[in-house]
Parts: C-alpha cells; sequence; structure tokens
C-alpha cells in the first residue's frame, strides 16, 4: 500500500494473480454465510447502528477469507488489533506535528501491542499452512505466489501484506456497505428493483453510485516525483504533497450533471464514454489503483442481496447521517430498522 516505484511494482506483479475468480468466490462465499448468520440473529424490526455491525461483517469476511475457520479469541484478538492500528494510523495521518508516531501517547503503545499481537497470529498460521493443516485460502495463496521468476515472498513481507489486508480489506468495505444500505433505505423502489432475479447489473450500478455519492476512501495523498504544471496553470514542485478527492471530484457538476442526485443509471453503459478516464476514482487510479477492487465489489453485492433478500431496509430517523472524514468516510449516526420480509 505505501511502496512505490519498482519495488511497487514487483509486489504487484507478484500479487494481481491472487486477485482472480477462485479468491472471489472464497469472498463471496464467506460473506454469503455471514450476512445470513447477521440475518438470522435480528430481531424483527431491530433498529441497527449500520455503520457499525457493516464494519464488523466486512471484518470477518476478510479475516476468514484471509485466516479460514478462526476461533473467536483468534478474531477478537485481531479484530481489537486491528482497532488499535486503525487509531493510529488516524493519529498518524492527519497530525498536524512531525513524526506523531513517536509521541509518549496511549495509542502509539496500543498499537505496538496490536502489531505484536497480530504478528503472532500471522505467524501461527504461516507455520500451520506450510504443515499442510490448511489449505485453499488466501494466506495459502499469498504463500505460493512467485513474481514470475521464482521469488516468493518472504515471512516478513508476508506479514506486512496480512496487516494490509487486514486493515484496508474492511474499513472501506464495510462502509460501502452502509452507505449502499442507507442510500437503499431511502430509495425504497430501487430496494425492492435489485431483488429482481436479473437484477445483477442494477445492483452493480446501485453500488458504483452509491461510491459516488459517497466515497469510502474520499482521500488520496500522492508525492509528486517531479516539477509540473497543471493544466490549471498551478506549479507544482518535486516532492510536494498533493491531496486528490474523490468527495470533490464525484461533486464536479460538469463531470456529473446534478451530482447530489441518486442515480445509478449514470453508470448505463450509455453513460460511459463521455465522460474523462479520471471522473469515478473510488478505487484510486494509475499503478496504484486498488487491487481489490473486484473483490470489493463482489463482496458489497454479495452482502446487499442477502441483507434485502431477508429484510426491508428502512430508515429508522428522518436525520440523515453524517459524513465524516476520517481514514474513510464513515456514515457517522446511521441507524436503519431492518423488517423481516414475509413475502
Amino acid at each position: 500500500m505505501t511502496s512505490s516505484g519498482s519495488a511497487h511494482r514487483r509486489r504487484r506483479r507478484t500479487l494481481q494473480p491472487i486477485f482472480r475468480q477462485p479468491l472471489i468466490e472464497l469472498l463471496v462465499s464467506r460473506t454469503q454465510d455471514n450476512a445470513e448468520r447477521f440475518c438470522e440473529a435480528l430481531a424483527d424490526g431491530q433498529i441497527v447502528d449500520t455503520r457499525l455491525q457493516m464494519r464488523a461483517l466486512a471484518e470477518r469476511n476478510i479475516l476468514e477469507t484471509i485466516f479460514g475457520p478462526l476461533p473467536e479469541e483468534a478474531v477478537d484478538r485481531l479484530v481489537r488489533s486491528s482497532l488499535a492500528r486503525s487509531r493510529f494510523t488516524a493519529h498518524v495521518f492527519f497530525s498536524n506535528v512531525r513524526f506523531p508516531e513517536y509521541l509518549p501517547r496511549r495509542l502509539i503503545v496500543d498499537h505496538a501491542l496490536a502489531s505484536r499481537r497480530h504478528d503472532r497470529i500471522a505467524d501461527t498460521a504461516i507455520e500451520r499452512e506450510r504443515r499442510g493443516e490448511r489449505c485453499g485460502h488466501m494466506l495459502s495463496l499469498l504463500m505460493s505466489a512467485s513474481d514470475g521468476e521464482g521469488s516468493c515472498l518472504s515471512d516478513r513481507d508476508l506479514r506486512d501484506e496480512l496487516r494490509t489486508l487486514t486493515l484496508t480489506g474492511y474499513e472501506s468495505v464495510g462502509d460501502g456497505l452502509a452507505w449502499t444500505s442507507y442510500l437503499l433505505a431511502r430509495y425504497p423502489d430501487i430496494q425492492e428493483a435489485i431483488r429482481a432475479p436479473d437484477a445483477e447489473p442494477l445492483t452493480a450500478r446501485v453500488i458504483r453510485e452509491s461510491l459516488r455519492v459517497y466515497p469510502p476512501t474520499w482521500l488520496f495523498v500522492r508525492k509528486a516525483r517531479d516539477a509540473d504544471l497543471l493544466p490549471s496553470g498551478t506549479s507544482v514542485e518535486a516532492g510536494a504533497q498533493l491531496c486528490i478527492s474523490p468527495w470533490v471530484v464525484h461533486r464536479n457538476p460538469g463531470l456529473w450533471p446534478d451530482p447530489e442526485r441518486f442515480d445509478p443509471d449514470r453508470f448505463l453503459p450509455s453513460e460511459a464514454d463521455w465522460r474523462p478516464r479520471y471522473a469515478y476514482l473510488p478505487f484510486g487510479g494509475g499503478p496504484h489503483t486498488c487491487i481489490g477492487e473486484s473483490l470489493a465489489m463482489a463482496e458489497i453485492m454479495a452482502a446487499i442481496a442477502v441483507l434485502t433478500s431477508h429484510h426491508r431496509l428502512v430508515l429508522a430517523s428522518a436525520q440523515s447521517p453524517s459524513a465524516e472524514g476520517g481514514l474513510t468516510l464513515r456514515a457517522a449516526g446511521l441507524r436503519l430498522r431492518f423488517q423481516r420480509r414475509t413475502d
């Protein structure tokens, strides 16, 4: 996630073949099972803190996809580790002081302890894979990945990739699920339409439009390698830090007429040709485009299909949730009523 240049290209070549149909099918299967259990546990008409629950669902999905079935104790340790690491990352990213990772604060200690807990679980899982105790999960795919020249990931590389996946693999997906659920509750006609047997293309358009209106990754930060002159006439010095915001780009009326309106038909094939390449970038763009884009789309589609098949999503309050920009775009205060379907 944070490498660049030739190191990034080599690692991406090694990992890209993993993110194909077998892994997508594995993630979808885990998502469907976990979403079914979530729905079964709900009382009819129960009001749910939707952001919290969707992030928890996404986190279990990715953990089970990476490691396979885990004891509840291990899941709990990994979840607590991810939370501590997320707080630390936000602290470093948004701090106004230099070297914030070295300030004597409790979250710095929590992050160090969480990283060690995570690595212990990862090392145990790696050793079990080597003994052949568990196969067919994402970890086994990572361990067999090669750069085409016979070079595989070292144990340190594996731990680094697992740290990245267990953190980035659920936050943005969980928030994407929460925002999509909210929009379906706001537009009940669309919610009913995606339940049709042939509604997969519509569901995909609904999710893409949700990611346009509420992009979970709302801000990318890049560093200029060379001096440049932007089309606007702005000069950029080498080494300058540039902020690129999908939230802003997706609300540009020159690219998206009436940009605040939720309209999945914006993503009909006939509508795609006239927009510039980077008018839509919920997963970034260029060499650092999110490697898990296909997985994220498939996971959200699978979860939404299960949720809407069992329950009708209804707004629990007339007040809209507020969009809070942290590491991801959080749907603060989002509460939905899950009404069990009888049809």
